[in-house]
């Protein structure tokens, strides 16, 4: 342990050793880590892992890890739905990815705009119904409301409606 924390230093060692413990559904260890004092999220990893559970059939991991690190300073859970929410539809779950996406709405945090493209394109290709107004396509400038995320699924906000 002690060469790998030299060589890529002790964030990354705790972040890894984090994700293993989740695919081995060790819980107990990951909260011992957790409580790590000044733990800060390395977002990329935490969606890394996210996207390469739910590919390897091992979901429950990667639902794990998003909820476990609700509770680590600095994570961008915005970053982590959209990591399950691109393991999901990549591997053609697709209820999995609306209910990530209802998710959003009960932890209130607002999604970005790629997020919400990425998720109309990904049901829209499998004949789904999108639950909101689509964003933009490619070249498009609309802005996604950041105030309020209700709008936009009653389809109710005056960009979104624009480009319809």
């Amino acid at each position: 342990m002690d060469i790998s924390t030299q060589a890529c230093g002790e964030m990354f060692v705790l972040h890894h050793l984090l994700a293993r413990f989740f695919e081995c559904g060790k819980t107990s260890n990951v909260q011992n880590i957790l409580e790590t004092p000044g733990l800060r999220a390395m977002n990329f990893v935490f969606v890394r892992f996210c996207e390469q559970f739910i590919m390897e059939d091992k979901a429950q991991a990667a639902e794990n890890l998003v909820r476990s690190c609700e509770r680590i300073f600095g994570v961008d859970m915005e970053e982590l739905f959209f990591g399950l929410i691109k393991g999901y539809g990549r591997s053609k779950n697709f209820e999995k990815v609306l209910d990530v996406f209802h998710r959003f709405e009960e932890k209130n945090i607002e999604p970005k705009k790629r997020t919400l493209v990425y998720i109309s394109k990904v049901l829209s290709e499998n004949n789904l119904e999108v639950p909101f107004k689509n964003p933009g396509n490619k070249g498009t400038d609309a802005k996604v409301p950041e105030d309020n995320f209700q709008e936009l699924l009653e389809g109710k906000h005056s960009n979104i409606k624009s480009l319809e």
